[in-house]
């Protein structure tokens, strides 16, 4: 895949059009996929899209309630929100604010203003919110909205960091890995992956490795402890979404519609590839059914866990771009392109049900 074709592709997605510049004027209204966040009890969803915040019920995807209490104007929400046990919601906008609103009443509790947007939700760690910026930097801030610390880095951060709780490990458009000091932010070491990565690390404690996938169109494995690169494998074009772990088994999409599985240790060998029809901007789901994934030109599939195509669900004009939930029996898929902004399927593919924000 050539880089212009590889451009015209991204354009469609909201990241791709804030990294051509295009996007920053007034009267702009960013679409994206909703982020999903499953409620404590389970038996609800908070759904951000757009310039709400919707909590919706699991089982028949009614809408109870939408945040904020009050309209902020300017603001517009993509990421999942997070919770904090002292009953706040945070929740990222695209208007360069982090908001934080009480998640009883949706009334705002406190606001942190940064120099760019907040693409990916924050990291909740030790009572502190690690937040990533597309201005490049990593913001420590407190639970009453106070700024802690700063960690700046090359170029704009797009992805909510991870942790194994003794470090941060955080995915850089600079093509850089960090793994950071929780608190002070100082480095423990930063490995250069080739590529600009928008996607969270994903974390194998047991192995100890990190595995990313980048814009340079690679997949590797990653030494939590040194940094240390300790393979690569090649995609045929850019990876978006972060891959998915289970049983030592990576799978990850990316955006000329493959998608892959690789051993996670040893040298990353090739397990299978499959070819869909669109973008994977998302992980697949993994369950013992086998994969789910959705893709940009509206197909939803399942796919055995040896790579046979199980089945394929097309929807005209909606953009399945998200990383599929699972949620009881439910596999809910973000949506953009019509009314609805998620769809929640059985095991078959079958549309349960659909949500559609209330005017």
């Amino acid at each position: 895949m050539n880089k212009t074709r590889k451009l015209l592709i991204l354009a469609g997605m909201l990241a791709v059009a804030l990294l051509l510049g295009g996007c920053s004027g007034k009267g702009f209204v960013p679409t994206s996929w909703p982020g999903v966040t499953l409620s404590e009890s389970g038996d609800s969803l908070y759904i951000a899209h757009n310039l709400g915040i919707y909590r919706v019920s699991q089982t028949s995807g009614t809408q109870q309630l939408a945040f904020p209490a009050e309209g902020i104007n300017g603001a517009t929400y993509f990421s999942a929100p997070v919770f904090t046990d002292d009953g706040q919601m945070i929740a990222a906008s695209y208007n360069n604010h982090l908001y934080s609103f009480d998640a009883a009443n949706g009334a705002l509790n406190w606001e942190f203003k940064a120099r760019s947007r907040f693409i990916a939700s924050p990291l909740l760690l030790d009572g502190v919110l690690y937040a990533p910026n597309a201005d490049g930097n990593l913001y420590a801030i407190s639970l009453a909205g106070e700024l802690l610390n700063t960690f700046e880095a090359g170029d704009g951060l797009w992805a909510t960091p991870a942790t194994d709780g003794e470090a941060i490990f955080l995915s850089s458009m600079d093509s850089k890995v960090y793994s950071l000091a929780p608190g002070s932010l100082n480095v423990n070491w930063e490995t250069d992956a080739g590529g600009a990565i928008v996607s969270t690390p994903v974390i194998d404690v047991e192995s100890g490795l990190l595995y990313v996938g980048t814009f340079n169109g690679e997949v590797l494995g990653i030494s939590l402890e040194v940094g240390r690169i300790e393979w690569r494998a090649e995609t045929e074009a850019w990876i978006w979404g972060p891959p998915a772990l289970v049983d030592g088994t990576l799978y990850v999409g990316d955006l000329d519609g493959n998608l892959y599985a690789f051993e996670a240790t040893g040298t990353g060998e090739p397990v299978w590839t499959i070819q869909l029809d669109g973008q994977i901007a998302g992980a697949p789901l993994v369950t013992s059914d086998g994969l789910y994934i959705g893709t940009s030109n509206g197909n939803f599939y399942g796919i055995d866990l040896n790579g046979t195509l199980r089945f394929t669900k097309y929807f005209e004009d909606v953009l399945l771009l998200g990383t599929p939930t699972l949620v009881e029996d439910l596999i809910l898929v973000g949506s953009d392109g019509a009314d609805g902004v998620l769809m929640a399927f059985n095991a078959n593919g079958v549309v349960q049900w659909e949500f559609t924000p209330e005017k």
